[in-house]
């Protein structure tokens, strides 16, 4: 309202004084335009402000939805799934319901396609320490994560509509491209100016006429000729670019104006400020691509014509290249590390009750009441678990539904989270750092003609393989074999654990064959584990513990019956 009152008394103003001739009036008019501008400068940081903190309620909301474990909003990141990973489908990593959503409070891509990596392959014992201090001092910046996540989401929607996506690595890639030896001498674009501008002084001066203008149009139209040209191929790749490098601009003045005490973060923060402030180069660039981007129109045509403006914006582009092409890549890398290690923050600040695992140089599990991440608190029934001491294989026997395979997963999840960097859900986690590989959901693929049984007959190969090269396994195994006969079922799986005891890997074997159970008779190796439950009339009941030893109940009839399919 303030902004109309004065735009119309400003208007009016200057009505009232061409036809008064008053001074007075045209003072008026004046500072009423001064003020108007005034109040459209404060509208706008108004509603930047208001943008913002609608960007934090709508995370702050996010962060609910999280902890109700209600996913299927969030980004599942099926992107960056890798073809036969050790455990990335078998363990949820990616796709709906899964710890990729549970965990990423990244948005961009290139920041998530990280985040995927260090979900998907175990970092070293001091990487993983490393990131587990700067969790927990992000963890104690709420409102500072929250602020850099908001003004990334804000300037993310600067993307104009139907606008091309811009990927970092094509601003790495023009940074790289050096063009210098091509382009033509500043100072040719300076002394055409000087040009112009005598020739508008004689003609303002009634030195010459009007028609003088056209001689420095017709030079700056033979000179632009050779500058357009030179001017696409600096601009390639990145002429629609201006959205991505504001955002990336916006998280770099965040980043840099904070204090960090964690020796990860400051490291981070350095690679900011050393030679230059990376905010202001990258914030520079961006103007100049949004210059490129609105060269579009007749106002800049004609003044391009008497100016050369691409040539000055020419000239930018190469001075910005020269001073800052070999800096760019580490800057854009830092926002990702930094928008990963947010997310590990974010995640320990929703999840206050889990603890940091310990990570320790040798291979052995210690977990006590290990539970799931992506099952309701109300519904996760947690265990206790080790490994070492000799015994490398777990044979899991059970009956059907007891909890076999969410156990394993359970361990594996876990297991993932701890080498992220992340807190686990548990009481208690110390683990060596192992090498994940899971056998579980080996399904049939009609593209490359594969049954199941050889689909899982090639996961056992990529386990073997693994295994050879000697390095520290962790295996996850679910009913091996199940595509085949009972009996090659039963000797091959026999054989395999075999021939795994022989090895260094350890790990778990779930199976309804609790032949598999008498292998610790005759191998030392092999310990035993179970779930079991109870029928108490026609009612199956589980508990969902591990328990020691071999099976004691099955319920396949019990369930068949329930389901009406036998008498």
């Amino acid at each position: 309202m303030l902004r109309a009152i004065f735009f119309l008394g400003a208007a009016i103003s200057l009505i009232v004084y061409f036809n008064d001739g008053k001074n007075l009036w045209l003072y008026v008019s004046i500072s009423a335009t001064a003020v108007f501008f005034y109040l459209v400068t404060k509208y706008q940081k108004f509603e930047a402000l208001h943008a913002h903190f609608q960007e934090l309620a709508q995370l702050n909301d996010e962060e609910i939805a999280r902890q109700n474990l209600q996913l299927h909003q969030f980004d599942p990141g099926i992107e960056y799934v890798i073809k036969d990973h050790n455990y990335q489908d078998d363990l949820d990593i990616l796709g709906e319901h899964s710890l990729f959503q549970l965990v990423n409070h990244a948005e961009i891509p290139a920041s998530k396609k990280l985040l995927v990596q260090w979900l998907s392959f175990p970092a070293v014992k001091t990487e993983i320490e490393s990131r587990q201090e700067a969790a927990i001092e992000i963890a104690s910046k709420t409102d500072w994560y929250q602020d850099v996540t908001a003004a990334i989401r804000l300037a993310l929607k600067k993307k104009k509509k139907n606008a091309p996506s811009i990927d970092t690595s094509d601003l790495i890639d023009w940074a790289k491209t050096e063009e210098y030896e091509k382009t033509l001498p500043k100072w040719q674009a300076w002394v055409l100016n000087i040009v112009t501008l005598v020739c508008i002084a004689a003609i303002i001066t009634g030195f010459s006429p009007y028609q003088l203008i056209y001689l420095p149009a017709v030079l700056n139209g033979i000179y632009l000729g050779l500058v357009v040209k030179k001017l696409k191929i600096q601009t390639d790749k990145i002429d629609k670019a201006y959205y991505i490098l504001h955002t990336y601009a916006s998280a770099l003045s965040k980043v840099e104006s904070e204090n960090f005490t964690s020796p990860r973060l400051q490291h981070l923060q350095g690679k900011l400020n050393d030679p230059i402030q990376a905010s202001k180069a990258i914030k520079a660039l961006s103007k100049l691509v949004q210059r490129n981007d609105g060269r579009a129109n007749m106002i800049y045509a004609t003044a391009d014509l008497l100016f050369v403006l691409d040539a000055h914006l020419l000239n930018a582009l190469i001075d910005w290249k020269r001073d800052y092409s070999q800096h760019i890549q580490e800057w854009l890398e830092t926002v990702h590390e930094f928008e990963c290690l947010i997310s590990l923050g974010a995640f320990a600040k929703a999840h206050e009750q889990y603890p940091f695992p310990s990570i320790t140089e040798g291979p052995e599990i210690q977990a006590k009441q290990l539970g799931h991440p992506l099952i309701p608190t109300d519904k996760v029934v947690s265990n206790d678990f080790h490994i070492g001491q000799g015994k490398n294989i777990h044979v899991i026997t059970g009956s059907n539904m007891s909890g076999k395979s969410t156990f394993e997963r359970t361990i594996g999840i876990n297991l993932a989270l701890a080498y992220l960097g992340a807190p686990v859900c548990a009481e208690k986690l110390s683990c060596g750092i192992f090498h994940l590989f899971t056998s579980m959901r080996t399904r049939d693929n009609l593209e490359e003609s594969t049954s199941s049984f050889y689909a899982e007959l090639k996961r056992i190969r990529q386990l073997l393989d693994l295994v050879a090269e000697g390095k520290n396994v962790f295996f996850l195994l679910d009913e091996i074999l199940k595509g085949t006969n009972s009996g090659d079922r039963h000797l091959g799986a026999i054989a395999l654990v075999k021939k795994l005891s022989k090895t260094n890997a350890v790990g778990l074997v779930s199976t309804h064959d609790i032949e598999l159970g008498e292998l610790n008779k005759e191998l030392d190796s092999v310990e035993n584990y179970s779930f079991n439950s109870d029928i108490i009339g026609d009612k199956i009941v589980f508990d969902y513990k591990l328990t020691p030893g071999v099976c004691r109940s099955f319920n396949a009839s019990q369930l068949m019956k329930n389901m009406g399919i036998t008498d």
